[in-house]
């Protein structure tokens, strides 16, 4: 008929309207008006190959009822695949009447919908279970499901475990320990660290099977001093491992790992030494003989259970002092340093010390000058001498049954001063932690790319650098930030703490003010408060 629609295939018909399919297209031709929708629509249920795409056309229709054949649909496929705009989903309809489902047989159905599955090109991903035996019909299921890529696992670095010193008390019967390791000393070729090299990422598969390259995950750099450390790559367990190329002391410095100057003396510094002055880290296995001395820029660590006797002088211009046995100075001994100092005892000596003494069990006619002077047992005591701090001491006793002049000074400090550094500190932290959350952000968009050009490969390089650098520099800020507010959780403008007694012919002094004790068998603090002392 030269392509012109008769209308012929009605295949509903009422009073009001006749429903008419011709190839792929649905039309209406309503003769009455006033039929519900409702039961239009219970019509169309019996069709389940019917789309309605012209919801307009068709109230029109239905409105005026002129007789006009009006396309208001389209004919599903029976068996219809729809693909997902990602391509990574494959769903089908089965379209069939329910007098069309009783005479279906599965197996040969589920034929079918593979063949049309691989007609749309569909070739990955096939729910077998879903196409054979969870056949649904006149509701959309998925049949077919892409695989997505998955990312590769970042990079992971762990380092050589450079702690803070931190003593420890061993009370065994008569004898006491006082355990501490303050040199991290290591041999040549031992380990200092490693990293878990970035991985590829896993490759996916559209429902199509078009390949999604996958990312890898994102490389770290190592951070280490190429004179002192190198790196070896070991392909069978997918790591790079740091080493060292000396001798000598683990330290970070400047945000790398590296290995520093260290002089061990295995025995005693002797004649057979002379005395010592290193560049560097020293460490001694035995003592140090008296009339002897040993300066060092970085930390010292004599390690002998006797611990040192009327030395000359130990100083550390840089670094911190371990002493492990004791100081039995016979009014000669002088031990300075710029940072801590770690004994077990100390009797009739000098020290004058930058940062904190810590001493284990008892000060004995000493003259110590430091930050503050703690002592770690219970028991603790100083006896004698003159004890100087300028934030405060905490110790078990002060002074002795035989009554024994004994002095403890806090020169005190400006809370102010320090509560401003301390904001200040703050303040820094929070930046800094404000920027490694951005510099964060900036490197996951770069995780979320499959492929970067050159320009953004050394931007990403630049990104990693300064988030080294920020780390670096965070760390060292909360470490003062730790000492700072150690320092105001001090009483007062300066602190005297005694956990249990103060005997007489004891002198306390806070800066200008002083007070002579008659003794006492409690616990007190004293601190200053203004220009004056209070007691707690």
């Amino acid at each position: 008929m030269g392509g012109v629609i008769m209308f012929n295939n009605v295949v509903f018909t009422n009073a009001h309207f006749d429903l008419i399919e011709e190839d792929v297209r649905y039309y209406v031709r309503f003769r009455k008006k006033d039929y519900p929708m409702s039961e239009f629509n219970t019509t169309l249920g019996s069709f389940p190959q019917f789309l309605l795409t012209d919801f307009s056309a068709l109230r029109t229709a239905m409105v005026h009822a002129s007789g006009t054949v009006i396309h208001i649909g389209e004919k599903r496929p029976r068996i219809e695949i729809s693909i997902s705009k990602d391509r990574m989903k494959a769903s089908v309809r089965l379209n069939y009447s329910d007098d069309e489902v009783a005479k279906l047989d599965p197996p040969v159905l589920a034929k079918d919908i593979i063949r049309q599955l691989e007609a749309s090109h569909v070739i990955f991903g096939y729910d077998l279970q879903s196409i054979s035996q969870n056949l649904q019909f006149r509701t959309e299921y998925t049949v077919a499901t892409g695989t997505l890529p998955d990312k590769g696992s970042d990079a992971s670095i762990r380092y050589y475990n450079v702690s803070e010193p931190q003593p420890k008390l061993f009370e065994d019967g008569k004898v006491n320990h006082y355990e501490l390791q303050l040199i991290n000393n290591v041999e040549k070729g031992d380990w200092v660290g490693e990293r878990d090299d970035a991985t590829p990422g896993e490759t996916g598969k559209t429902v199509y099977g078009e390949v999604l390259p996958g990312q890898s995950g994102r490389q770290l750099d190592l951070s280490y001093d190429p004179n002192t450390v190198e790196e070896v790559y070991v392909d069978k367990d997918k790591k790079t491992y740091l080493y060292s190329k000396r001798k000598g002391a683990v330290v970070f410095e400047d945000g790398k790992i590296s290995v520093c100057n260290y002089l061990e003396i295995d025995g005693k510094v002797s004649f057979k030494t002379g005395n010592i002055d290193f560049d560097g880290f020293v460490g001694v296995t035995d003592t140090i003989e008296d009339n002897f001395s040993i300066t060092a820029e970085k930390d010292i660590q004599v390690m002998g259970d006797i611990g040192v006797g009327a030395v000359n002088t130990i100083e550390s211009t840089e670094g911190n002092i371990y002493i492990r046995g004791g100081i039995a100075g016979k009014n000669k001994a002088r031990i300075v340093c710029n940072g801590n100092l770690y004994t077990k005892f100390a009797a009739d000596c000098t020290i004058e010390c930058e940062g904190t003494v810590n001493i284990g069990y008892y000060a004995m006619n000493c003259q110590i000058k430091a930050k503050e002077v703690i002592m770690e047992s219970s028991k603790s005591k100083i006896i004698g001498g003159r004890t100087e701090a300028d934030i405060k001491v905490v110790t078990g006793e002060i002074g002795g049954r035989g009554e024994i002049f004994t002095q403890v000074v806090i020169n005190g400090f400006k809370r102010d001063e320090l509560k401003s550094k301390y904001d200040a500190i703050n303040d820094a932290i929070q930046k800094y932690e404000q920027k490694l959350t951005a510099i964060k952000q900036k490197l996951n968009i770069y995780d979320s790319s499959t492929t970067i050009s050159d320009k953004e490969k050394e931007n990403l390089k630049q990104l990693t650098e300064l988030e080294s650098t920020l780390k670096d520099n965070l760390k060292l800020l909360l470490d003062n930030q730790k000492h700072y507010k150690s320092y105001l959780q001090t009483k007062g403008e300066g602190e005297i703490r005694v956990t249990s007694k103060i005997y007489p012919n004891v002198k306390l002094a806070f800066s200008d003010s002083e007070m002579h004790s008659h003794g006492s068998n409690l616990p007190v603090t004293y601190y200053l408060s203004g220009n004056t002392i209070k007691e707690l």
